[in-house]
């Protein structure tokens, strides 16, 4: 009897200890979302990148310096800019692949110039035969905290033009708030077992 409440009461002690731990898991945001208006190209083809800085509660942050980089896919830098964004937090830059390109895999990464925000990250295929038509963009980021859901229509008209742009905000329950509720589970449910045992054995 003894060591079964002994038992009961180091794992009561633990749950307790570790709670607050997993109930401070750190969420990402601020962060860049970022994607293009395509996943593959032609050489040749014209790449609009898009992106939207948000902060720690999922709202658009404007005017503040963001550095591009687009890698190609012999790892070599072919642009390398500073863009600002605007006042719902956008930022767009235009990038024409060469017509004697290697194919491949190429990497957008884009970072605010004071490291204050996690970085968006994207990549695209330069392919000739890869079917490249322009589609509705739908980019869901699921963080710890809120899910945003950023919405892009683009067309392709001689050169592409960005037609629809919504921002949708959907409040969710954290990661943490959610391990929370199962720590206090395990809690209440371990201290009813160690009632009902004092009262059977004690």
């Amino acid at each position: 009897m003894k060591s079964l409440l002994t038992i009961l009461t180091v794992t009561f002690s633990m749950v307790i200890f570790i709670m607050p731990v997993f109930a401070q898991i750190p969420i990402l945001p601020p962060e860049i979302i970022l994607y293009a208006d395509r996943y593959a190209y032609h050489p040749g083809d014209r790449v609009v990148i898009i992106g939207h800085a948000v902060d720690e509660d999922f709202n658009p942050v404007p005017n503040i310096e963001i550095l591009v980089l687009i890698v190609d896919a012999e790892n070599n830098p072919v642009l390398d800019t500073v863009v600002s964004t605007n006042q719902s937090g956008m930022f767009s830059i235009a990038y024409t692949i060469p017509s004697n390109v290697t194919e491949g895999q190429f990497l957008v990464t884009a970072e605010e110039s004071l490291g204050e925000f996690s970085p968006g990250v994207f990549s695209f295929l330069v392919c000739s035969l890869c079917v490249t038509e322009p589609k509705v963009v739908v980019v869901t980021t699921t963080t710890p905290g809120p899910t945003v859901t950023t919405t892009q229509t683009i067309t392709s008209v001689a050169t592409t033009t960005i037609t629809t742009q919504a921002t949708t905000f959907v409040e969710s329950a954290s990661y943490g708030d959610i391990l929370t509720i199962v720590f206090i589970a395990i809690l209440i449910a371990l201290f009813v077992v160690m009632i009902i045992a004092v009262r059977k054995y004690g």
